[in-house]
């Protein structure tokens, strides 16, 4: 009876941590892709990834893309881990609509280098009103629609929790 018991128990506990390891790969793979198809989608309205970068990759809520801009190529990472949703906004300027979510150093990081020489160009993004390094907000223009531009900002912040306020 003990060896059956024993044998029971050694089968259940087996699935259980077999299930463990398969479960949560699938379920992280999951909020990869939505988080890609919603930012993909902010970014870069109905074209998606493929309309404003040569690279992306998504980790979790940690994304890294490149895009070319002004003979060069912009590495850009944001860490959605570190906004503060409570502070998304709008901004007109120049006729053109931008999306604006403050966080923690680190939320948006910019580094540009040049196509040619791939020299660390970061220090010159000033000139367009960009900031190179680590940065506490995050700021693109927006492309769509608003009422699609939120649905997907609401996907992204339900994967993505950031940082829990009050206010």
């Amino acid at each position: 009876m003990n060896i059956k018991l024993t044998l029971y128990t050694f089968l259940f506990s087996l699935f259980f941590f077999i299930s463990n390891i398969y479960v949560k790969p699938i379920k992280a793979n999951e909020y990869d892709i939505k988080v890609k198809e919603a930012l993909g989608f902010m970014i870069g309205g109905d074209g998606g990834w493929k309309s404003f970068s040569s690279f992306h990759e998504v980790q979790g809520c940690k994304v890294t893309y490149h895009q070319t801009f002004m003979g060069m190529k912009l590495i850009v990472d944001y860490d959605f881990d570190k906004v503060i949703w409570k502070s998304a906004s709008t901004k007109e300027s120049e006729g053109k609509t931008f999306f604006i979510l403050n966080g923690q150093v680190g939320a948006q990081t910019l580094k540009a280098l040049s196509l040619e020489t791939n020299e660390d160009l970061s220090n010159g993004l000033f000139i367009f009103g960009l900031i190179g390094g680590a940065s506490s907000q995050i700021i693109f223009p927006i492309l769509t629609e608003i009422s699609r531009f939120e649905n997907a900002l609401i996907d992204l912040s339900e994967i993505c929790q950031g940082i829990k306020t009050k206010y």
